[in-house]
């Protein structure tokens, strides 16, 4: 570890201590009986109904809490290295590391205390530098760390899916139920027969919602899609290290 970027290393740490939690959280959350399934006799039908059912709602303030600290850190460590290259004065309060997706958004006086060929680097990082500069895991760490400034991350949803159905006798299965998020009420399967057994395996994830959250893949996981913007993060400090070592005349 440079210890001239010591503490943008510790600041990217304490941020996964935060994503870990968080993580831990959901884990805990769908373990802990969050969802059942309940069969059901419909008279009107003459039909068995196996239905999804929420137990009980996501605690969305406190996941909010955790993963704002989370990208927060992360956020923090890559302003941390553009302040280390701006000179490292207390009084500047100034200089940023930008993060954009719009040329037209880079604005020069956050690294104008930086040297000439560092501001060049920095420009060439930018994800408006990419093809698809909304889907870039440094720009989405930007988003959601803007978005924690002003309201907690609400943006989270808990998509419960139908990964497997066993049993005994005839059932017949919804196609939603198949393709589709497990809504409360969901119909998971129904049957005629009085006999009928039927199993279910249910599968848990906790998403942000696509309106709000641009994901390259399609997969709004929320650990994942965090867990890139880290490994993004970590990557620049790496970068910047190898400039710390190699061009120390460009430290000011």
């Amino acid at each position: 570890m440079d210890s001239s970027l010591e503490e943008a290393w510790l600041k990217l740490a304490h941020g996964r201590k935060h994503l870990d939690a968080l993580d831990a959280e959901f884990w805990r959350f769908h373990a802990d009986n969050s969802y059942t399934v309940v069969i059901e006799h419909d008279s009107d039908q003459s039909k068995y109904l196996a239905r999804f059912k929420v137990l009980k709602p996501m605690p969305q303030h406190n996941w909010g809490l955790i993963l704002g600290d989370a990208v927060h850190n992360a956020r923090s460590a890559l302003d941390y290295i553009a302040w280390r290259l701006a000179g490292s004065d207390p009084t500047d309060t100034k200089t940023q590391f930008p993060i954009c997706a719009d040329p037209t958004k880079f604005y020069s006086n956050r690294v104008r205390r930086m040297h000439p060929e560092v501001q060049t680097l920095i420009r060439d990082l930018q994800p408006y530098q990419r093809p698809d500069p909304y889907h870039h895991p440094l720009w989405l760490l930007q988003e959601l760390d803007a978005r924690d400034k002003h309201k907690l991350i609400a943006v989270t949803e808990s998509f419960l899916g139908l990964q497997s159905i066993s049993g005994k006798g005839q059932m017949l299965i919804p196609y939603d139920t198949v393709i589709a998020p497990l809504q409360h009420n969901a119909i998971l399967a129904e049957s005629t027969d009085p006999n009928v057994e039927m199993e279910f395996e249910v599968a848990a994830f906790v998403v942000f919602d696509p309106n709000a959250i641009a994901a390259a893949s399609g997969d709004y996981g929320v650990i994942r899609l965090v867990t890139q913007s880290f490994w993004a993060v970590e990557t620049t400090i790496r970068f910047f290290e190898r400039i710390f070592m190699g061009c120390p005349h460009w430290i000011r």
